[in-house]
């Protein structure tokens, strides 16, 4: 992936509504969206569960700084009619959250729009996507975080630790996810 400076700002859209797993990956991506959010990006969600399918038609058009999923299908919608997937039609860069072995999706990462990335956080992950799915634009790791708060004086939480032992001067809850603010245009 190339890295590029951030130019323009836009909204980042995340789809919910996958329940499994005991409802995890709504969950990543309601703790993502804070984190942005927190970072002063725009967010909306588009909930799969709630919404349908056919609803998604109407982002066909829009532009995004970012489409996020997590572990999502919803990329690889094909509209037989018109020869094209759904995404192609949804401008920006499309990035799915991959945790299960890559080899599941495979059903998925055979018919991806252009512009699809995948973020892991295996290695291993990253290699057997960029052997066995040509059509994925490009993947990378992203280390899961998270941090515990350091008590400092009258009790007060003055920093964070996060669990690579790096101390954060900043209060911001998700310190791992910073450099995500940018990957609207890291991925171009």
């Amino acid at each position: 992936m190339e890295h590029r400076t951030r130019e323009t700002k836009g909204t980042i859209l995340i789809y919910k509504g996958e329940p499994i797993c005991y409802n995890i990956l709504n969950t990543f991506a309601e703790q993502l969206g804070e984190a942005l959010q927190r970072l002063g990006e725009e967010v909306e969600y588009f909930d799969v569960k709630q919404r349908g399918e056919a609803a998604l038609a109407a982002y066909a058009g829009k532009t995004y700084q970012a489409v996020i999923g997590f572990q999502s299908y919803l990329f690889d919608i094909y509209l037989p009619k018109a020869g094209i997937y759904l995404h192609d039609l949804i401008k920006g860069p499309k990035i799915n959250f991959q945790f299960d072995h890559p080899v599941w999706m495979k059903n998925h990462y055979i018919r991806m729009p252009e512009h699809c990335y995948i973020a892991t956080h295996d290695r291993n992950y990253v290699a057997f996507i960029e052997k066995y799915y040509p059509r994925i634009a490009g993947s990378t790791i992203i280390f899961p975080g998270g941090c515990e708060k350091a008590a400092g004086e009258n009790g007060k939480q003055e920093a964070e630790r996060n669990l690579r032992g790096r101390r954060i001067k900043r209060n911001i809850r998700y310190p791992l996810l910073a450099p995500i603010r940018t990957i609207g245009v890291i991925c171009h």
